[in-house]
């Protein structure tokens, strides 16, 4: 789907064919079944007023699959295609209107469910506040991480801890002969009666009226940034970063912040790398169907030269040659430097890191369970060895190395703490 429709012949109403096959997922992570499919009608009335209309074509909206609140696997029956064939009952040819496809899947968690429950945080149990503020306290300083994963759906829908995933299709829109498209009429509505284009409006009558000095840019750090600071530090070196640390990752964002308008003030975003990347993402996004030049016109419309983390990184690193050209700095001599390092060089210590091996029995739960005991009670020397007594795993048996933080993440922390006590 995607495209005009011209009137029919004799004003015949439309009939849309429409088929869904299930994603089949990946190994060891299958697909969701599907539940329905279903048609979005829209139409401008004669008013000027917009409608949509929800229709289900086929499948079951009602056929009671639903999720397992222990392990968040899918339970119930769904469908691996769907089918259908639909006629507008209500097509009247003298009215603009547009159609999508919409095919939706059974229940399934939703992403922050299975972040929280790996965590030891269920959204679907009665103790899921006390296991939050339990978790939050082991996470130090970076505020109520957890919270978020007991809230209720009935007064807060968007954080159900269950979802159904769908896909849509572009639309189909239908123009009677002689009428103005209704996405040009739409969009011209939407325009003159968009509060943004009254302020607009309002604001260039002021500037007309008086014009003020452009008062001097403001940089601010929010709380929320700070953390994300935090966080970031942490995955990156497996340390929480203390106050000190925090103030120079503070002031390290707030220079590059400068640098960054400093080098859109000189003008840096016209630099050939910077257009290049433009057109990179408007062609990767699909923003347009034209030439190099299109591409970048419709990036800079969503404001990627400002957003792109590369761009703000060749902008950064532009404005910093331009300052040491400028301002070339003194080489500091080997005694300056040798100070500097015993002052400092817990900052530069990585944290102790681990290589595990692990072994994966497949098969029915106790069937898997013997076999493991029966290994545990003779455990081969050579990791190998052990290896090859389970069975293959699609991800492999060795885990890169990790430091106490990662495996943490990824085993829970008490065998974290444990593995980084054994003898290597």
């Amino acid at each position: 789907m995607g495209s005009d429709m011209k009137p029919g012949p004799a004003d015949e109403a439309p009939t849309i064919l429409i088929t869904a096959l299930k994603d089949p997922g990946i190994y060891g992570h299958p697909g969701t079944d599907l539940q329905r499919l279903q048609v979005i009608k829209g139409w401008v009335d004669e008013n000027g007023k917009t409608h949509e209309k929800v229709i289900d074509i086929a499948g079951n909206p009602d056929n009671g699959a639903t999720v397992n609140k222990n392990t968040c696997e899918p339970e119930g029956q769904g469908y691996t295609s769907l089918c259908g064939v639909w006629q507008d009952p209500e097509f009247d040819p003298e009215q603009p209107a547009f159609y999508y496809a919409r095919v939706v899947e059974n229940p399934s968690c939703r992403w922050s469910t299975l972040q929280c429950k790996s965590y030891g945080v269920d959204p679907f149990s009665p103790q899921c506040e006390a296991q939050a503020a339990e978790q939050t306290e082991n996470m130090d300083d970076f505020g109520d991480i957890f919270g978020r994963c007991c809230i209720d759906p009935e007064t807060e829908p968007f954080y159900s801890p269950t979802i159904q995933e769908r896909a849509w299709t572009s639309p189909v829109w239908y123009t009677p002969e002689g009428k103005a498209s209704m996405k040009t009429a739409s969009t011209e509505r939407r325009l003159l009666l968009s509060p943004l284009m009254h302020c607009l409006w309002l604001g260039m009558t002021l500037l007309w009226v008086t014009a003020e000095p452009e008062p001097a840019p403001v940089i601010t750090i929010s709380e929320q940034q700070i953390k994300d600071l935090q966080v970031q530090w942490q995955l990156q070196t497996g340390r929480v970063p203390d106050a000190r640390r925090t103030n120079m990752l503070i002031e390290a964002s707030i220079e590059n912040e400068i640098l960054f308008q400093e080098a859109m003030n000189r003008r840096f975003d016209q630099l050939p790398v910077v257009k290049t990347r433009l057109q990179q993402l408007g062609g990767f996004l699909k923003l347009t169907n034209g030439d190099a030049s299109d591409r970048e016109r419709e990036a800079l419309k969503l404001g990627l030269d400002k957003t792109d983390p590369l761009i703000r990184r060749y902008l950064i690193s532009a404005m910093q040659e331009v300052i040491a050209a400028e301002s070339p700095a003194k080489t500091a001599d080997k005694a300056t430097l040798e100070a500097y390092y015993r002052d400092n060089k817990e900052q530069y210590r990585q944290p102790a890191v681990a290589s595990i091996s692990h072994v994966f029995f497949g098969g029915f739960e106790q069937q898997a369970l013997d076999r493991a005991n029966e290994l545990l009670s003779d455990i081969p020397t050579r990791p190998d060895d052990a290896v090859k007594s389970g069975d293959p795993f699609f991800n492999g048996h060795q885990l890169p190395s990790l430091n106490e933080q990662q495996l943490s993440k990824k085993l829970g922390s008490e065998f974290a703490s444990h593995v980084m006590t054994l003898e290597a």
